[in-house]
């Protein structure tokens, strides 16, 4: 059965990864009402939420950003066509289209504020990636200079989402001849080049970590630490 929960957790991972071309299909080929996309936004985030809080293995905060960023965007979208809301604010008619292209830009927010309060109170979120691709670094001499290292790519990947939820936020609002070319914009920048350039950062740190790490062992096996007895003798 945990088989099971986990599969279905990792395809709604899935999902939440591929948002962004999810809602262009949704929207442009598929002609999909963004109210009605919201409505499935709303109970794909329950549903996501619900999965992970059924996960028996440690849970972090870290986990709750997609499915929680889902439901509110899902909400927010489906509210804003509202009859009510509508007569209260005339203006937002047509508005959900927007609202529900604003996930990327909530997810790099919350992870700039994720990565940058784990660089306060280590260990890095940085860090805990490299010692979940390569658990042998804990305990040996290579520890201290990952944790070194991995502080200055936390700050690379604050900088990253930065500058990503900047340029997101303008793919959101990009003036164009047609609502489609601009869905195109947005789906492409940020359910494709994103993930590059997030693939091209993972892969640096990860390389350059491991030559950290071997580097540092190396240097360990040239050179142990004195043993305290002989100093003495």
């Amino acid at each position: 059965m945990s088989k099971i929960k986990q599969n279905i957790k990792g395809l709604l991972g899935l999902v939440a990864l591929f948002y962004p071309l999810i809602v262009f299909l949704s929207v442009v080929v598929f002609n999909v009402k963004p109210n009605r996309l919201a409505v499935f936004i709303v109970l794909f985030g329950i549903l996501y939420f619900i999965m992970v809080i059924s996960n028996s293995g440690k849970k972090k905060p870290v986990m709750f950003i997609s499915p929680i960023l889902l439901f509110l965007i899902g909400a927010a979208g489906f509210c804003l066509d509202a009859p009510f809301i509508l007569e209260l604010f005339p203006k937002a008619a047509g508005k959900s289209n927007y609202v529900i292209k604003f996930y990327p830009v909530l997810t790099n927010t919350a992870y700039f504020i994720i990565f940058f309060t784990s660089m306060i109170f280590p260990p890095s979120l940085a860090f805990d990636i490299s010692v979940l691709i390569d658990a042998k670094i804990m305990g040996t001499a290579a520890q201290k200079p990952m944790e070194i290292f991995c502080k200055k790519a936390s700050i690379i990947w604050c900088v990253f989402f930065i500058l990503d939820s900047l340029v997101s936020l303008f793919t959101i609002f990009i003036e164009t001849n047609t609502q489609q070319e601009a869905d195109t914009i947005w789906a492409i920048y940020n359910g494709a080049i994103t993930y590059v350039l997030m693939g091209i950062i993972l892969l640096f740190q990860i390389i350059l970590g491991k030559m950290l790490i071997r580097k540092t062992l190396r240097a360990e096996a040239h050179n142990p630490p004195e043993n305290p007895e002989h100093k003495a003798l």
